[in-house]
């Protein structure tokens, strides 16, 4: 844990004495299917803030992170497109991503075509897995990028405004703290969500048992 804090706050450093270089560099090997101790979101959520205090600029930052997507995704598709289920085998479990997944992928390629990349890759956690899913299945290239960068254009911009909303209103980017705050909120969410759905099903059932219950009529008493 302690090496893991230790390079999430080097990667933090890199793109704070770096900015723009650094974004693209670890951007781009994210895209191309390494992870990084950090997740790329946290230090575009790091940039937003930078932003804020007049130390970035949006629009370089855009330059920065869209030709790094582009490039990164790119090599990702091609590699998936050459090495097909083998590679989803040989790595699949450390994206958390297999074969039945991969399956469900395609039957939804199938039904709304190249959208379904810019769905997978704006949902937390299936970015890469979707673009190796795209390159397996073979979705047209001229295609699958356009709506690769759609989704890496989305949510450049909700994370770059999530890091500038919190410099704005005084709040620090520190990751333990924002993780402790963020499953704190999610715990009382989750309580409250199943409190509610307990009273929903009790007083289903309650009004289940005080109804009339249906009998065949036995035709012998008739």
């Amino acid at each position: 844990m302690h090496w893991l804090m230790a390079s999430s706050r080097s990667l933090v450093e890199l793109v704070g004495s770096h900015n723009y270089l650094a974004l693209f560099i670890l951007i781009l090997v994210e895209e191309a299917g390494c992870p990084l101790p950090l997740p790329g979101e946290s230090l575009i959520v790091y940039a937003g803030s930078r932003i804020a205090r007049g130390q970035m600029s949006v629009w370089r930052v855009f330059g920065a992170v869209v030709p790094a997507s582009a490039i990164g995704c790119t090599i990702l598709y091609l590699l998936a497109m050459t090495g097909g289920r083998a590679l989803v085998r040989k790595v699949g479990p450390r994206i958390h991503f297999d074969e039945q997944k991969l399956d469900k992928f395609g039957a939804k390629a199938t039904r709304i075509g190249p959208v379904a990349v810019l769905l997978g890759r704006i949902t937390p956690g299936l970015r890469v897995p979707t673009d190796v899913a795209a390159g397996i299945f073979r979705i047209p290239f001229r295609y699958y990028l356009p709506f690769a960068l759609t989704a890496t254009c989305l949510r450049l911009a909700f994370f770059l405004y999530l890091g500038d909303r919190a410099q704005r209103v005084g709040q620090e980017i520190a990751f333990v703290r924002d993780a402790k705050f963020v499953t704190g909120v999610a715990i009382v969410l989750v309580a409250l969500a199943a409190f509610t759905c307990w009273r929903h099903f009790r007083g289903r059932r309650r009004s289940a048992l005080r109804a009339p219950t249906w009998t065949r009529p036995n035709p012998e008493l008739q």
